[in-house]
């Protein structure tokens, strides 16, 4: 789940009868992922210190509700995009023009960054278990559990792996840029 919104505005200036100006400004928020039961969320969280490995020894893993912040990371509320262009009539017969254009545009974090964050614990966990060195064997088993379902040849739920987005994450833009001759024939 995601709460996003956004908010534009555009005007556009005739300098003289061959030159206009366009020009506009986009805000967006896009709101940190989360799921409908936030205590399924969870994250790591930096702690104190004065350097990066200071703050990753003192950080911790939590749930969204105990968490630092109260959400997976810090929702962006700087994302200005503004625009600008420009349509000049070349010749002023209305057969050659130039445009041009500039404008910054924001994304929402998702796909691989984001969604591995909903298979961290206590939600989901991936764990591998070998034949030979973690148990004796490996039966079939009609459990979904399978060998931590508490049947002879079981094994303590093992240390899973943590995927971790920074809480800080900087929010993804483009800055775009575009240039036309156009020539009616």
């Amino acid at each position: 789940r995601y709460n996003e919104w956004a908010m534009y505005a555009q005007d556009a200036y005739r300098i003289t009868g061959r030159l206009t100006l366009n020009y506009g400004l986009r805000y967006e928020v896009y709101g940190t992922q989360h799921n409908k039961n936030n205590a399924l969320d969870s994250n790591f969280y930096f702690g104190s210190g004065s350097n990066l490995y200071q703050q990753i020894a003192s950080g911790v893993v939590d749930t969204v509700p105990n968490s630092p912040n109260h959400q997976l990371w810090d929702t962006a509320y700087t994302n200005f995009g503004p625009r600008i262009g420009i349509a000049w009539d070349v010749f002023g017969d209305g057969k050659t023009s130039f445009r041009g254009g500039y404008g910054r545009s924001f994304e929402r974090d998702f796909g691989n960054v984001t969604f591995n964050i909903i298979q961290n614990p206590p939600n989901y966990a991936v764990v591998s278990l070998y034949a030979g060195s973690d148990l004796p064997t490996i039966p079939l088993s009609a459990s979904n559990a399978g060998p931590l379902a508490g049947n002879s040849g079981t094994k303590v739920l093992p240390v899973v792996s943590l995927r971790a987005v920074n809480p800080n994450i900087k929010m993804a833009y483009v800055d775009s840029l575009s240039a036309a001759l156009e020539h009616s024939f």
